[in-house]
């Protein structure tokens, strides 16, 4: 179940987002239905225990059928998918089921809760949201590239670098924000003044790893630049994930301004 949890890690994490988004403001958690007979795609957010009703956004139906396409073109064809979230202060974490004809429901946890011992429930693999990243240190320096080729390859390197650190911790509430603060400080090195990073996101495989992804082209346009990569390992299952590195140079200097996951049908999702 993990490797199936982090192949489909971008768009679950985009779709919690917008859960989020789209629940009144008072909610503390919500749970998304979606059901599906092979002809079309039925929906639902609900609050059992809370005032108010959600309002559905035309990316939350997007990204609904994005993750039930993705699933079906890997012979994961469920007839319904449920998705819960909770907030706890700034947090948002979430649970998964499936739903599959004729075989018993598959689930899968992704709370970050306090716990005596780590609670991997996906062999390994934990996601968590987060509105809002804290402060701090922690990751070493490196010198910030001065092209964009460098600077991607340094920036797949401290992140394989931070999800390891972050994974060897564990996944209890302190060792959580400490892997926040740690991924703030990566952000702050590669990203522009005040950017605003996705939700932070680590596992027993790195989504970034100097070994496995490769820089494939460069193109630069005056202050823009394009660096497309893949990413390929055989084990413990064969996989493939193509990204695209979008950069910006200003005061002198490139910074990230996005990455996101191109999956096999060019649908892109943002993943920095």
């Amino acid at each position: 179940m993990a490797d199936k949890f982090q192949q489909y890690s971008e768009v679950l994490s985009a779709l919690v987002a917008e859960m989020a988004a789209c629940a009144p403001p008072a909610w503390t958690a919500g749970r998304l239905s979606i059901q599906c007979d092979g002809r079309r795609i039925d929906y639902a957010l609900k609050n059992d225990s809370q005032p108010g009703t959600a309002v559905l956004s035309d990316e939350l139906r997007r990204l609904a059928e994005a993750l039930y396409t993705r699933m079906a073109q890997q012979g994961e064809t469920w007839r319904q998918a449920t998705v819960t979230y909770t907030r706890t202060g700034n947090d948002v974490n979430f649970t998964t089921s499936f739903d599959y004809e004729g075989k018993a429901p598959q689930s899968a946890s992704a709370t970050a809760a306090p716990a005596p011992a780590p609670a991997r429930g996906l062999g390994g693999w934990t996601k968590k949201l987060c509105v809002g990243l804290g402060l701090g240190l922690g990751l070493s320096g490196v010198a910030l590239a001065q092209d964009p080729e460098a600077l991607v390859s340094a920036f797949i390197a401290d992140y394989e670098a931070w999800n390891n650190k972050a994974i060897a911790r564990g996944t209890d509430m302190p060792s959580i924000e400490e892997a926040e603060a740690d991924y703030a400080k990566l952000i702050a090195k590669y990203c522009p003044p005040g950017f605003r990073s996705q939700p932070v996101a680590f596992g027993t495989h790195a989504q970034h790893s100097p070994q496995l992804e490769k820089i494939v082209s460069v193109d630069i346009g005056g202050d823009k630049a394009l660096v497309r990569t893949l990413y390929a390992r055989t084990k413990p299952i064969l996989l493939q994930h193509r990204y695209e590195y979008r950069l910006e140079k200003k005061m002198g200097r490139w910074y990230l301004s996005s990455m996101q996951y191109v999956d096999d049908d060019g649908k892109k999702y943002e993943g920095l």
